[in-house]
């Protein structure tokens, strides 16, 4: 089962795990599935012909978000420039 966003309920039966732009849930001690390949940004997020409304921006900031939450278990250093991209995104 997949979730867009975290649901916010704890169960000793599943874990949600980050999977690239998704959570999925898996049993507790299952092997954690790969995230699938990512592109470093959305099509037209660094254009500036692209408008950056709130949404956009946003939308934008949530990409990057989950790209960090995905990599926070392997890969400290990628999580923190996802989450400060995320950060300059939706400001």
């Amino acid at each position: 089962m997949f979730f867009t966003h975290h649901p916010n309920w704890r169960t000793q039966a599943l874990d949600l795990v980050p999977v690239g732009l998704v959570f999925q849930t898996v049993r507790p001690g299952a092997p954690r599935p790969e995230p699938p390949p990512l592109p470093e940004a959305l099509d037209g997020e660094r254009d500036p012909r692209v408008p950056k409304d709130y949404l956009t921006r946003n939308l934008i900031g949530e990409f990057h978000y989950m790209k960090g939450v995905t990599a926070e278990a392997r890969d400290w250093p990628t999580t923190w420039r996802e989450f400060e991209e995320a950060t300059r995104a939706s400001s």
